[in-house]
């Protein structure tokens, strides 16, 4: 595969997240993926498996989403040390996360891919029925995503 221009982080959002094997869907703050050849909106959504064990470890995912869908197009999972430099650490999982789809698509001719992934998303949708389509979009510098954030997480437990 050509060597492709990626951004993470360049913005926030605020979005649904198919979760349960497609059967529910909840709110996540999430950074935005820019992968220039496919030209969508994406974000990389972080959920914590575990508590922190008694080492300050958890266990993480960090699950590549198409926004408009809500569908994860790939998900990684690893411990986290939560005494340590998290956001650091988050921004390393985040690149092995966007690597290992970039490795999914590495099969398909970049011309390609954008035809492909419009599909896979369209049939995808079809097969699970739609989820609220809100979604907010910031920019991530911007404090009032921090804010923003954590009252549309909070949600989640109200809901």
């Amino acid at each position: 595969m050509a060597q492709l221009d990626i951004h993470i982080g360049t913005y926030g959002y605020l979005a649904y997240l198919w979760a349960d094997n497609l059967k529910k869907f909840v709110k996540v703050a999430m950074p935005s993926v820019d992968i220039e050849s496919l030209d969508k909106q994406m974000g990389i959504a972080h959920i914590q498996k575990s508590p922190a064990n008694s080492e300050g470890k958890a266990i993480i995912t960090a699950a590549l989403v198409d926004i408009e869908s809500g569908v994860s197009l790939k998900a990684i999972e690893d411990q986290i040390d939560m005494k340590s430099n998290v956001p650091e650490q988050l921004v390393k999982f985040d690149q092995e996360c966007v690597d290992a789809f970039l490795q999914d698509l590495s099969e398909i001719p970049i011309g390609n891919a954008r035809y492909w992934y419009s599909h896979v998303i369209r049939d995808i949708k079809k097969s699970v029925g739609q989820r609220p389509q809100v979604y907010y979009k910031f920019d991530s510098r911007d404090p009032k995503f921090a804010e923003a954030s954590q009252k549309w997480v909070a949600e989640n437990r109200e809901d």
